[in-house]
């Protein structure tokens, strides 16, 4: 006989699939790639994440992770770069149906610095708005610069640019490009925003054609972050914890995510917790860093994850993965 609490989760899972759709062409779990990033989906060294949240990286591992709500977390630092999201606790429905007590990147914020004088700019966008706004980072408080409402907007200062393109704001800067792409959570039941940030990034190392508006990424200071550490040039994917949407034992259908990428990543999630938006410091960065500085890369023989060595793909463009 079923509890109390499971019985009414089940009865509330059930009213709820009445309306469970996805639009016409939607995949659930279906992995994206962020414009303009889409055209090199296929191509070496371009990491992402999408939905609740599946972490991709740059040379074909894969990781789920959960976060910890209300929690930014540094996803790429490099020097005069740092790149955080925020995770939100959601409730949401999978066509099983599936009620999933899970989480979304909903927020997204930058650090740049503007290397002809030092001056450090803070960029965030927020899913629930199209747009982004950009502050000068001063003591004792960020002064507001450029409030950026709609599509088709940017802002640009030297060698930095955020640029809101159709559904997509991205932003190139130091030998960098990353990008958040606004969806809808589809099928919400409980959360703070109807929308999420699915998210993309790449490095200006020299064969995109950007370097020399946005710089070229340091060959000597490796990145780091949550995606970011996945950029080391080795050619070795690390797949890391992921969840299992399963109806439980008990047969409510009903799952709690609970990866935080273990295994794919140094350390643990705390570690790349940051103080707020505009935070910067954590066990791994690397934004205070010269270009000519020497940062160590991960170290991969310390994961616990499963690795696999990337090959080219015979006749066709991009990598294919060769398990070890």
């Amino acid at each position: 006989m079923p509890s109390g609490a499971t019985a009414r989760l089940a009865a509330a899972v059930a009213a709820a699939a009445v309306a469970l759709s996805l639009p016409t062409g939607a995949v659930a779990g279906d992995a994206t790639c962020a414009a303009p990033i889409s055209a090199q989906c296929a191509a070496s060294g371009t990491a992402s994440s999408h939905a609740d949240p599946h972490l991709r990286f740059a040379h074909g591992g894969r990781a789920d992770f959960r976060g910890v709500d209300g929690t930014h977390y540094a996803l790429l630092s490099a020097p005069g770069v740092s790149f955080a999201a925020e995770t939100r606790d959601t409730d949401f429905l999978l066509p099983k149906p599936l009620l999933v007590h899970g989480s979304f990147f909903t927020h997204a914020s930058w650090v740049l610095r503007d290397t002809s004088d030092g001056t450090a700019y803070g960029v965030a966008s927020s899913a629930s708005e199209v747009g982004f706004e950009v502050y000068a980072l001063r003591q004792p408080a960020p002064v507001l610069v450029s409030a950026n409402r709609g599509v088709w907007t940017e802002w640009v200062r030297g060698r930095l640019r955020a640029y809101y393109k159709q559904a997509t704001l991205f932003v190139r800067a130091n030998g960098w490009e990353m990008n958040v792409t606004r969806q809808p959570i589809y099928n919400p039941v409980q959360g703070p925003s109807r929308w999420r940030l699915d998210i993309a990034m790449r490095v200006l190392g020299g064969h995109t054609g950007l370097e020399a508006k946005h710089g070229t990424a340091s060959e000597t200071c490796f990145a780091h972050g949550l995606v970011g550490q996945s950029f080391d040039r080795d050619d070795v994917a690390v797949d890391g914890a992921t969840d299992e949407y399963a109806t439980s034992a008990d047969g409510v259908a009903a799952v709690t995510t609970r990866a935080q990428a273990e295994g794919a990543i140094e350390g643990v999630a705390a570690d790349y917790a940051l103080d707020g938006r505009f935070g910067t410091a954590f066990r791994y960065s690397r934004y205070t860093a010269a270009p000519w500085q020497l940062c160590a890369h991960r170290n991969v023989t310390a994961l616990r994850g499963r690795k696999s060595h990337r090959v080219a793909i015979a006749g066709g463009a991009g990598a294919g993965v060769r398990r070890a």
